[in-house]
């Protein structure tokens, strides 16, 4: 309205043209929205990973080319399989980029809007809009980088308190409702890691050659004068140093709830 208001003011019989907007979604591709603060973004980003089911791939959306850099380095550091995608790399890293998502050398690519235009690759499960779009053109671009080819995808969006209008407008655009999404609690994440620690253990159960190393449980056993489960306690809790199964810090304050426009 501002610009169109400006027209007439300094125009001289100026012409409005109109395109009739065909913005829609694909209906596959479950849509949910996360109100969530800047400082808490990344720890809501890992939670999510963790415990959202069928993750395979995720393309990760950020608004600049340092972002994208920044955030790629703090996934690796917790452990994530994670590389960044950007306007100011060579044609020929970008595809290196997008060879290793395919063929699961990389499971998260942080990227801008113009860097992943253009990308199919079937196992990408989610997109992730860390920083929300300026435009609902840009999110229908980001989403459509999953569910493709009649497959299911996730996309979700992280909404700051001041940015609720342009959820909206997303919503009016793309004539679909976002779904909220509940924060993974700190101990939806242990209890997550813990199952997936119970199927490890599992399968090494049923695998050949676990004599040997019952019988070295049998001697620290007896050697310390413990029972085998205190041994086993020992054993669990030296694999879980690198990621450790109870996360540690606080869960963030909840969010506001999204006013309705």
């Amino acid at each position: 309205d501002a610009i169109r208001r400006v027209a007439h003011r300094y125009l001289r019989d100026p012409k409005e043209v109109k395109i009739k907007s065909a913005t829609t979604t694909v209906s596959t591709i479950r849509q949910r929205f996360l109100q969530i603060a800047g400082p808490h973004k990344l720890d809501a980003l890992t939670r999510i990973l963790e415990v959202e089911d069928e993750f395979d791939a995720a393309i990760v959306f950020v608004r600049t080319k340092t972002a994208t850099v920044e955030l790629a380095e703090k996934l690796e550091a917790r452990g994530y399989a994670a590389a960044c995608l950007n306007g100011d790399m060579t044609q020929q890293l970008r595809e290196r980029v997008i060879e290793q998502l395919k063929n699961k050398t990389l499971d998260i690519v942080v990227a801008t809007d113009v860097a992943a235009r253009g990308i199919d690759v079937p196992r990408v499960s989610h997109v992730i809009n860390y920083d929300i779009p300026y435009d609902t053109e840009a999110y229908v671009h980001r989403i459509g980088r999953t569910g493709r080819a009649g497959r299911a995808g996730n996309a979700i969006l992280f909404v700051a308190p001041r940015e609720i209008r342009m959820l909206r407008t997303i919503e009016r655009a793309t004539r679909q409702p976002i779904a909220p999404l509940t924060l993974p609690s700190r101990a939806d994440v242990t209890n997550k890691r813990v199952n997936d620690f119970k199927e490890k253990v599992a399968e090494v159960l049923n695998a050949e050659g676990l004599d040997f190393f019952a019988n070295i449980v049998s001697q620290i056993a007896e050697e310390q004068n413990i029972g085998a489960e205190e041994v086993a306690a020992a054993l669990a809790m030296m694999a879980q140093e690198g990621k450790p199964l109870q996360i540690g810090g606080e869960d963030p304050p909840p969010a506001r709830q999204a006013p309705a426009f």
